[in-house]
């Protein structure tokens, strides 16, 4: 029997216990089965890697978070996204089952095969009505800048208002106790979802807010402390630093995840950025 019950905190902070089978090996090992796309209810039925409140592994914590959401607001996610935050922000291309007049802007997603790429599946996603709040929501880069300068200006954007500034001040502040600290440290060594890369190695020793992963020192002629930062499971990254000012997308769309070319030219880019920042 478990030593402590699941709160909304553990599940935001990833300290709940629930991981994804590429971060936990445990996990992976536990569900003894082919490691390709998963169904999408299946986090309904994993169980707990460790006691809440113990320890820090990324999972499926994000998406008991949507189910609460759902069954709280008596909505779908695709909904309550809508009337909430897409359909606020004018994140038009932001939808769990995107509209056929935008299907026109959907990008192929692959796989890494050899020196190049295979596509890896069809390019338009097939309707579902289940929706998990840690994946599944397609986007535009247009429209992901959207939501981070709303967050940037304490959760407003050109006078809409979709978070208290307050709320968006609790999410820049660490909440993992002393002696946990983020990393993919229990992930298997191989895994068709995620290399384990150089993305991963960074984050050793950084902080979690609420929804994101915090630099836990400046970074010299780039982060501020306290940046928010996370990554895609289709390599794609993005970083927020409000004491600065900069805010840095980066897409790409296929797996593995945590590939170290992707993260390269996102840190390369992010780099340039900031180096134009400082000689403005």
């Amino acid at each position: 029997s478990p030593k402590s019950q699941v709160t909304l905190t553990h599940l935001l902070t990833h300290t709940s216990g629930f991981a994804y089978p590429f971060t936990s090996e445990k996990l992976d090992s536990y569900l003894e089965r082919p490691r390709g796309p998963a169904n999408p209810r299946e986090f309904l039925t994993w169980p707990k890697v460790f006691d809440s409140g113990e320890n820090f592994c990324y999972g499926v914590g994000i998406d008991w978070v949507g189910k609460l959401i759902e069954n709280i607001s008596g909505k779908s996610l695709e909904d309550y996204f809508r009337e909430n935050i897409t359909g606020l922000l004018g994140m038009d291309s932001t939808w769990f089952n995107p509209p056929s007049e935008i299907h026109a802007n959907i990008v192929d997603y692959h796989v890494r095969a050899g020196d190049g790429f295979e596509i890896a599946g069809p390019r338009i996603p097939e309707p579902t009505d289940f929706y998990g709040g840690g994946g599944g929501l397609m986007s535009s880069a247009k429209d992901y800048m959207k939501l981070l300068k709303c967050l940037y200006y304490g959760g407003q954007l050109e006078g809409v208002r979709i978070l208290k500034e307050d709320t968006v001040g609790t999410m820049f502040q660490d909440h993992l106790s002393e002696e946990i600290y983020i990393g993919m440290t229990e992930a298997p060594e191989e895994h068709s979802w995620s290399n384990n890369g150089e993305f991963c190695e960074s984050m050793a020793g950084d902080r979690w807010g609420l929804g994101w992963a915090l630099d836990s020192e400046d970074e010299q002629g780039c982060r501020s402390q306290g940046t928010a930062y996370w990554a895609g499971i289709f390599n794609s990254f993005f970083t927020l630093d409000r004491k600065k000012g900069i805010a840095v997308l980066y897409f790409s769309q296929f797996l593995p995840f945590d590939d170290n070319e992707a993260y390269k030219i996102y840190r390369t880019f992010e780099a340039e950025v900031y180096k134009e920042s400082i000689a403005d």
